[in-house]
């Protein structure tokens, strides 16, 4: 799996903890999307992602952690669906520039190489998070997968 780069790499959907099975499974039933369980217990989130269809799906957990507060808010504020785009860039940084005269900056940045289940699997597995700016909430996405 390569990840595109210079367009979106996949879209990032936010549930109710209750709903993000259904929501799989819906996913997987009519659009024959294969999603890896990448839950993050210790983050409190519920993760399934399909790098291959494009799609990440996000619940907070019941025992929500300091991230899982982030989705709550959403979810309070928005109730489900698009949380965010994920788009695939050569270098996040150079990118991340290209939006400051905009006055837009990196909330935070997240690298998931080296945690399961990617550990291994992934050479560069970064993102940087936008200030939303004008209703879009866009994540830049650098990911590189181990060759073997």
């Amino acid at each position: 799996m390569q990840q595109p780069k210079n367009r979106v790499s996949h879209v990032v959907y936010c549930f109710r903890d209750e709903n993000l099975d259904r929501a799989k499974e819906f996913l997987t039933d009519v659009l024959g999307a294969k999603f890896e369980d990448s839950s993050r217990p210790e983050l409190g989130l519920r993760i399934f992602v399909s790098f291959e269809n494009g799609l990440e799906l996000i619940a907070p957990s019941p025992d929500i952690g300091a991230v899982g507060e982030r989705f709550t808010r959403f979810l309070e504020e928005h109730g489900e669906g698009v949380y965010n785009i994920v788009y695939g860039v050569e270098d996040l940084d150079e990118t991340a520039d290209r939006a400051k005269p905009y006055g837009v900056g990196v909330t935070h940045r997240s690298s998931f190489a080296d945690v399961p289940p990617w550990q291994g699997r992934f050479d560069v597995l970064d993102e940087a998070h936008f200030e939303t700016y004008l209703g879009m909430k866009i994540t830049l996405g650098r990911i590189e997968p181990t060759h073997s």
